[in-house]
């Protein structure tokens, strides 16, 4: 079969759906979704059986069934995740999936049958809009479709005028706690940092998740830090010199440009997918995850204030150029090249 022509590419927008995960989007993704699509947004199951999602077996049943009576029809759909798919499944249509969650990182440590299931949805997927060529590097492991990248955008506009506090030694992250986000590295290394600074104070916001039997807020507390759950992130940021994201595995990661946003230079994992966006600043800011070694970049970082102020200067650079404006522009782009790269 030919490729689409690039006129074919370019859908009206009241034919295009998007598909939701919780009854709305994510706010990037509303962004993304609303710029090639008209229509209102509808969650993956009815909205008085969203809570179903805490029993993913039971969700993608009734996403499937609720489905093929509900689900309307469209030319493109854009679903949020590829565990959104069953609402669309029997659909005619064409299907691009925004890839910014976990998904194929749990594919890699799931059971044969979830694996089998997975790959039936990921069939019914025609491309990819990955938040990072780590995320596209992953999905093309699983599911050899038409794939771009777009990088979510930042709009914590009052963060462009702070300058951090190089003479303190607080220690930042605003990613939530679990297991994938590294949190118990990150508690790590600030115990081991407390030991050089005993002035040192850790800020670690964010939900708990994804680890039943972990109290992460309870471990970070223990060692000293301060953990006050999902809350404004002005005034950590306001009072930190040190941002560190040691994520397992983190599709983007929002949180590190707010960091670069504020002028502090962010010490982030491979497995962060914003790590693109920092190599453009200094591959020298990119951490392995062990904790020793984490601690021997921070020493380094505050050890040149000259050459922290030149980091901090250029993360203020790059963080401007991931604007909502430019983000959504860029979208609609990709998602006209995706569409014509379908066969």
């Amino acid at each position: 079969m030919t490729k689409m022509t690039k006129k074919q590419a370019e859908v009206s927008k009241n034919n295009v759906q998007g598909i939701s995960f919780f009854i709305k989007p994510h706010p990037i993704h509303e962004a993304w979704m609303k710029s090639v699509s008209s229509r209102k947004t509808l969650p993956y199951v009815p909205k008085f059986l969203l809570w179903t999602k805490k029993f993913p077996i039971a969700s993608q049943l009734i996403s499937l069934v609720s489905g093929i009576f509900n689900a309307p029809f469209a030319g493109v759909f854009v679903v949020e995740g590829v565990g959104t798919v069953p609402f669309v499944f029997f659909r005619p249509g064409k299907v691009v999936c925004i890839n910014s969650d976990t998904f194929f990182y749990n594919l890699e440590h799931s059971s044969w049958l979830v694996r089998t299931y997975s790959k039936l949805l990921l069939k019914r997927i025609d491309g990819f809009i990955s938040t990072s060529s780590m995320m596209q590097i992953q999905q093309a492991k699983y599911a050899n479709k038409p794939s771009q990248v777009v990088y979510p955008f930042m709009e914590k506009q009052k963060l462009f005028k702070m300058h951090p506090k190089f003479e303190n030694n607080n220690i930042c992250n605003i990613a939530g706690m679990r297991y994938t986000k590294g949190t118990d590295i990150l508690v790590d290394v600030f115990k081991k940092y407390k030991q050089i600074h005993k002035n040192a104070q850790l800020f670690s916001l964010g939900w708990e998740g994804g680890d039943i039997k972990t109290d992460w807020k309870n471990k970070v507390e223990e060692a000293g830090g301060i953990a006050p759950g999902f809350v404004p992130s002005e005034e950590y940021y306001k009072e930190s010199s040190i941002y560190i994201n040691p994520a397992r595995h983190e599709p983007f990661g929002v949180n590190v440009i707010e960091a670069m946003a504020a002028g502090i230079p962010p010490l982030v994992s491979e497995h962060c997918g914003s790590s693109d966006v920092v190599k453009k600043v200094s591959k020298e800011l990119i951490i392995p995850l062990k904790s020793d070694e984490i601690v021997k970049k921070i020493v380094w970082l505050k050890s040149n204030k000259e050459r922290y102020l030149k980091l901090s200067k250029r993360c203020k650079i790059e963080a401007k150029k991931l604007s909502k404006k430019e983000s959504v522009k860029d979208f609609k782009i990709k998602f006209a090249n995706v569409l014509g790269m379908m066969k």
